[in-house]
């Protein structure tokens, strides 16, 4: 079934208005840290709490991230953090040279 001439001009000012909308920030995203996770890796064996070491690896965004805090998994529930490291970004934008470039750095562990 085709679109009539005056649903025509409709469909156009919806397309148009929704092109030209920007969409709103969150304002979460600006205060509390997020990873959008690239990969996550087991590192020990699941022990007879049904707990296990894991690595997770991704993209930090929003504001900084402590390892003194406990972090939620959606469908697992608050963890704790062993360590936050820095790594090189596998698809840099802008390729980096010189010192900056170092492989992977500390940049937080727990507090005792």
């Amino acid at each position: 079934e085709g679109v009539k001439v005056s649903e025509q001009t409709q469909v156009a000012q919806v397309l148009r208005a929704l092109t030209s909308t920007s969409p709103v920030q969150l304002s979460w995203r600006r205060v509390r840290p997020y990873l959008l996770a690239h990969a996550v890796h087991q590192h020990s064996e699941v022990d007879e709490g049904g707990l296990a070491a894991v690595r997770v690896e991704g993209f930090l965004r929003g504001g900084p991230l402590s390892a003194d805090r406990l972090v939620h998994f959606p469908g697992q529930g608050a963890v704790s953090i062993a360590s936050i490291s820095s790594a090189q970004d596998p698809c840099p934008l802008r390729p980096r040279r010189g010192p900056a470039a170092a492989e992977a750095s500390l940049l937080s562990s727990p507090t005792a």
